[in-house]
């Protein structure tokens, strides 16, 4: 994309983004190509996401989306609000036939993660990744595993793998929470370097990189492993993606459900080209067949982490 285009269309977004999210049923403020009659077109818009599209004729002046916002194409789609993925479900209602309920030693990251329920906390999640802690005061020699906010919600959580109230299964205890209008994220100090797998997600091999997305990777495939759905693939629907508490996310669709019900937290990778198993994002939430991501590079810098991947294994554990 020429880079004033690229400028013209963030800035011009940036700049309305609030106001649209003021409209009637609209949920979300995003950009990606422009449908007509459900195809996608080449043509870039900012996309305004809503609970339910009326006809002009229906709506008060103040209500009706131009068809530009300074001469940058907007374009209306209908669909759920996004939410958080359930920590807490029956699995009686979801498909089951891929869970991973099996114990690891070591840890590999795409797995399931248990934190014990109490009356405000507990339920079931995926370890996304590992990483070190680059925060001032921390040690340099501790492991962390990465996940969502949502799933450890507080500083001291206890984490098993696989579900257990075992102390046995005990691999970590949750030392940062951040959910912010950045990222839902969260790491847990391991209790032993012995008990990891540092580079790799089941199923997926190991990690090979950090990549940042833009609106040029639009339409390109992503993949992940959950605890639940185990590997499903999708395309990059929409980035920069604004809700009501976060900005800046990135939507990814599935041919079926992206993410399942203990899904949160995965790890997002690129799935092919020069830049495949590089992890591009933190899976939170989602609705019908897409998902969405915190972009992993917010993820590192609002938890002061570094990731672990083949190309820039820094860590040094005694």
């Amino acid at each position: 994309m020429d880079e004033n285009q690229y400028h013209k269309i963030l800035e011009v977004k940036h700049a309305y983004e609030d106001e649209l999210l003021t409209l009637k049923d609209v949920h979300a403020v995003s950009i990606g190509y422009k449908e007509v009659n459900g195809v996608k077109t080449d043509t870039l818009a900012i996309v305004i996401h809503t609970k339910q599209k009326e006809e002009e004729a229906y709506l008060d002046p103040d209500q009706i989306i131009s068809p530009f916002i300074e001469g940058i194409p907007t374009d209306v789609v209908e669909m759920p609000p996004f939410d958080y993925i359930p920590t807490e479900f029956d699995e009686d209602e979801i498909n089951t036939s891929n869970i991973d309920g099996k114990k690891y030693r070591p840890v590999p990251g795409g797995i399931e993660i248990y934190m014990p329920r109490t009356e405000v906390n507990g339920g079931i999640c995926t370890l996304g990744m590992y990483a070190q802690s680059i925060k001032e005061g921390d040690s340099a020699s501790d492991l962390y595993l990465l996940t969502n906010a949502h799933c450890l919600r507080e500083v001291n959580q206890a984490v098993m793998q696989p579900i257990s109230d075992n102390p046995e299964e005990l691999i970590a205890f949750s030392s940062r929470v951040i959910d912010n209008n950045r990222i839902d994220g969260g790491i847990a100090k391991m209790t032993s370097y012995e008990n990891a797998d540092p580079f790799t997600i089941v199923d997926l091999g190991q990690i090979t990189g950090v990549y940042d997305i833009t609106i040029d990777n639009l339409g390109e495939k992503v993949v992940k492993r959950g605890r639940t759905s185990g590997i499903t693939i999708g395309i990059i629907d929409y980035v920069f993606v604004t809700i009501f508490d976060k900005k800046d996310q990135i939507v990814v669709r599935g041919e079926v459900p992206f993410a399942e019900p203990g899904d949160s937290g995965s790890a997002v990778l690129m799935y092919e080209g020069e830049h495949e198993n590089n992890v591009m994002g933190l899976l939170w939430g989602g609705v019908l067949n897409y998902a969405i991501l915190s972009p992993i590079r917010a993820v590192s810098e609002e938890l002061e982490i570094a990731l672990i991947t083949t190309d820039l294994p820094i860590f040094q554990f005694e």
